[in-house]
């Protein structure tokens, strides 16, 4: 019975799904053209717009040419699709930055003779392992990367 109860924010959530498509289906628009499509008030939809813009998810039109006064704000969906993901925020970096890292991941392999501990763990086991692996390369030269597939 709880989940029927329509809340604020289940409102709200709404509405901004409103605002979204109506977007999508008339590209760049203001936001009387916006509050008219959606059967939502200017007021609502100025919030909305408010929030979509701080998200990044929309962004600033050209505008429109006005029959008198100022040029009239328009807003359209953000291209860069990246925006609109929801994902996680989180504080790995984008891109690995591997050869600025790198000699920091050896030296600690190094420190903590990861290698070494590999084969005494292994060793007089009486098995051998063998790789497999075998052309093409569609990057080039055989390299470790090949053996972490």
């Amino acid at each position: 019975m709880k989940d029927n109860i329509m809340t604020t924010k289940k409102l709200r959530k709404m509405n901004k799904e409103k605002i979204i498509q109506a977007l999508y289906d008339l590209g760049e628009c203001n936001k009387n053209q916006l509050a008219k499509y959606t059967n939502l008030s200017q007021g609502t939809c100025y919030n909305i717009l408010q929030e979509l813009l701080d998200s990044k998810e929309i962004i600033m039109g050209e505008g429109f040419d006005s029959t008198g006064g100022r040029k009239a704000k328009s807003y359209k969906l953000n291209k860069d699709y990246s925006k609109t993901l929801n994902l996680p925020k989180t504080d790995f970096e984008m891109r690995g930055n591997l050869p600025k890292k790198e000699p920091a991941i050896l030296q600690d392999f190094i420190d903590k003779k990861v290698y070494y501990l590999a084969l005494k763990q292994n060793e007089n086991t009486g098995k051998r392992f063998v790789l497999h692996d075998g052309p093409p390369y569609a990057n080039g030269e055989i390299h470790i990367g090949h053996a972490l597939n």
